[in-house]
């Protein structure tokens, strides 16, 4: 592609949360817009957990792209291969071979990848959820594993589950496996009881950092539903069998599940952008990078900092509010105007732990239980809303409700 300088070409790298939130909206406006993504379908990650388990099947959590993308974006699907923010191109590798990308304006939302800590064996016995494929992957090695005890009984190894990480995304997984243990035990025909769920966490509480409240309420629920918490315990090595801590202790495994920690996509360093050591390039107010302004870095891929200095957590909710921020920014730069820079909202947390229970503290306020769980919902509504409108909100409303009713008769 080669520039047009009268009409500049923006190119979005990444179909998560920032990219799409910004695709959209830049799409309405102007009218030589490119995302690049692997896949052609954009996918809720919050909620990876839970198709994870068979809570909700994997097209629930899918939007086709050319879906809720103004025709006046040209998507590519491909994998990125390389950025040159010097000579303002980038590489993508697509069915059809390499090909490069000319840009004026650059947005980099290329998400995020596992921190396996160079923990010995973690990386090649350990599962993710990182996005579709991998809930699907996680699904279907539990489910070997159990049959394999099933017809070993000996090798009492594998109806051990571990979740390596007690943050939001391994005390969501948690919750689901806990309400999942009796379903999966009748499919093969064990004892619930049989079936082991371990939590391992280096922090001294779950959810370290946010709210105690949290914290708490997740472990005494967890706990109550036969969760066994292994806080302030640190995996040293992960075996084909077994986790092995710090301590020397070991613990049987027949599933390892990674959600310990995650890093920028490390085409961010690789591109000779200034990172931290989290991979995380260093913006400015505007979001933009130092040395190049014309290029964005949003999401995982960025270090934000808040009023006080501290680095943002790389949410969904601040990925999306990125999004909207920095197409706001190049209307502004196309129409001659400066980037107004971007102030973060943070209204609160809501998680997930299982089908029926759910917490959250939103605007100061503690919630739980169901009222905590139709918010999770709406979130995903008011997301899906503001992406493709009322039809696409209804119609995953409704796939949603009708796969809940088909598990709940299965």
């Amino acid at each position: 592609m080669t520039q047009n300088k009268t009409n500049p070409r923006i190119l979005i790298l990444g179909g998560g949360y920032a990219g799409v939130s910004t695709a959209v909206r830049l799409g309405r406006v102007a009218a030589n817009v490119v995302l690049v993504n692997k896949h052609s379908y954009h996918h809720l990650t919050t909620l990876l957990h839970q198709p994870a388990v068979g809570r909700r099947g994997y097209t629930d959590l899918s939007v086709a792209l050319r879906d809720v993308l103004p025709s006046s974006v040209d998507l590519v699907r491909g994998r990125v291969t390389a950025i040159h923010p010097e000579e303002k191109f980038a590489s993508v590798r697509t069915r059809q071979g390499e090909r490069r990308l000319d840009y004026d304006y650059l947005v980099i939302t290329l998400g995020w990848e596992p921190e396996f800590y160079e923990i010995p064996g973690l990386s090649e016995h350990a599962l993710t959820l990182e996005n579709l494929n991998t809930s699907r992957l996680t699904k279907d090695r539990i489910e070997e594993a159990l049959i394999a005890f099933d017809e070993n009984p000996e090798q009492g190894w594998r109806r051990s589950i571990v979740i390596g990480g007690g943050g939001l995304s391994g005390v969501e997984l948690a919750g689901e496996l806990a309400d999942s243990r009796k379903k999966f035990a009748t499919a093969f025909d064990l004892r619930p009881e049989e079936i082991s769920i371990h939590l391992v966490d280096g922090a001294p509480q779950l959810l370290h950092g946010l709210d105690p409240w949290l914290s708490q309420k997740t472990t005494d629920y967890l706990t109550e539903k036969g969760v066994q918490i292994h806080s302030a315990t640190r995996i040293a090595q992960v075996k084909d069998r077994a986790v092995v801590f710090e301590n020397g202790d070991t613990l049987d495994a027949g599933t390892v599940i990674w959600t310990g920690g995650v890093r920028a996509n490390p085409l961010v360093e690789q591109s000779g952008f200034s990172v931290n050591h989290q991979g995380r390039a260093e913006v400015d107010d505007g979001l933009r990078c130092k040395a190049y302004p014309e290029v964005f870095i949003l999401g995982d891929c960025a270090l934000i900092k808040d009023q006080s200095g501290q680095p943002l957590p790389p949410t969904a909710q601040l990925a999306v509010q990125q999004g909207v921020w920095t197409s706001r920014n190049l209307r502004r730069v196309l129409q001659g105007k400066t980037c107004l820079p971007y102030k973060p909202v943070t209204r609160g947390i809501v998680l997930s732990i299982g089908r029926r229970y759910a917490l959250g503290v939103v605007n100061g306020h503690r919630i739980s239980g169901a009222p905590a769980g139709m918010l999770k919902d709406a979130i995903a509504y008011k997301y899906l809303l503001s992406i493709g409108g009322p039809l696409l909100a209804l119609k995953k409303w409704w796939s949603w409700a009708a796969y809940a009713a088909a598990m709940r008769r299965s």
